[in-house]
């Protein structure tokens, strides 16, 4: 609850700070560019004011006001909140069913896109997504790797270090380098460079890139690794896995996990069970319980029941956490789970 506060707090004051900055310049228009997306949102917002002199706002609770005309901000799709916005550029990074105690079909999503791309002037396009082909707007572009896009990405190396690809399209060829790991943090830096290639916005082509908080935020522990991890979706725990694997190949991944609400768990059961599967350990904690659900001891048994053979979180695990191994440990999840890695750093480091 608090972490929303802290962001809605955070939005209030930088719309305030940017209506009072916009009358103090005599700027009489915001341009706004919105990123929307089932998830990589706060990544790419963040790829964005790292690339280019923007101001911001994140859901993470950050944000900045500088004295550019445009202004990034995070566009979350739960409960269709976006619609309150009308963006000059929309980016829509990716369409997946989340929030299912809202979205209860492939159908519902993507006409919740499609409303928001409604109230957009230009709509950019992750053209990879299976479901972006049903989107309609008079002004709309897409990206990926498939030959179809309107901006294509052609990959020539991939590496620890990063990616190195070739980005044409309309007007557009560059040879580009992306110091993130994992083929999901390419895209959100694709669509993170033409939001500002779109504004014409001057980029720094030579930015160290870094990720935000809890985005596989990282601490060395002898020769183990702890990992502070917010992804809480197959998806999201699918593509942190591959990333950690390109960066630590020899690596034990061990993961604790808290789930966040009970309707996401259940709803994508199959799908936990089998990214799971791909760590050499987990350890699962009671399910994380938002303001949008009750805790409840029935659906807390059927979690249990259904992952009954991935062992349940103990404090005592810590105790396994051996300095001298290469092990990789993840504390994920967008619930406390991070907590419990906070504390074991106070003690041990």
């Amino acid at each position: 609850g608090y972490k929303i506060i802290v962001m809605v707090f955070v939005l209030l004051a930088c719309t305030m700070l940017v209506a009072f900055k916009s009358q103090e310049t005599n700027v009489k228009y915001i341009r706004t560019n919105y990123v929307s997306g089932t998830h990589g949102k706060t990544t790419t917002t963040h790829i964005i004011k790292e690339l280019s002199n923007i101001s911001y706002i994140m859901g993470c609770g950050m944000g900045c006001y500088n004295e550019s005309t445009y202004l990034a901000l995070e566009a979350c799709e739960y409960k269709n909140h976006y619609y309150s916005y009308t963006p000059e550029i929309l980016l829509i990074l990716n369409m997946d069913i989340d929030h299912p105690d809202f979205f209860k079909s492939k159908k519902e999503v993507i006409n919740s896109y499609q409303g928001m791309c409604d109230r957009s002037k230009v709509v950019l396009v992750n053209g990879d997504e299976k479901l972006a082909k049903y989107l309609n707007h008079s002004n709309i572009y897409t990206y990926g790797l498939d030959n179809k896009c309107d901006y294509q990405i052609k990959i020539i190396s991939e590496s620890k270090e990063g990616y190195t690809f070739l980005l044409k399209g309309v007007n557009l060829c560059r040879l580009l380098k992306c110091n993130l790991v994992g083929i999901h943090n390419l895209y959100n830096y694709i669509g993170a460079y033409l939001v500002c290639v779109f504004c014409n916005i001057k980029i720094n082509h030579y930015a160290k890139l870094t990720l935000p908080k809890r985005r596989m935020s990282r601490y060395i522990y002898g020769e183990s690794v702890l990992i502070d991890d917010y992804a809480h979706h197959p998806t999201e725990i699918k593509a942190l896995y591959e990333s950690l694997k390109i960066i630590y190949p020899n690596y034990k991944l061990k993961c604790i996990f808290q789930s966040h609400t009970y309707s996401r768990t259940l709803k994508f059961k199959k799908q936990f069970k089998e990214v799971f599967k791909m760590f050499n350990e987990v350890y699962l904690l009671d399910v994380f319980v938002s303001a949008r659900e009750k805790e409840e001891e029935l659906l807390q048994k059927k979690v249990d029941r259904y992952f009954r053979k991935f062992k349940k979180y103990h404090e005592s695990i810590l105790e396994t956490i051996d300095k001298n191994k290469q092990d990789v440990w993840i504390f994920l999840g967008a619930g406390s789970c991070n907590e419990i890695l906070e504390q074991f750093r106070k003690e041990h480091f």
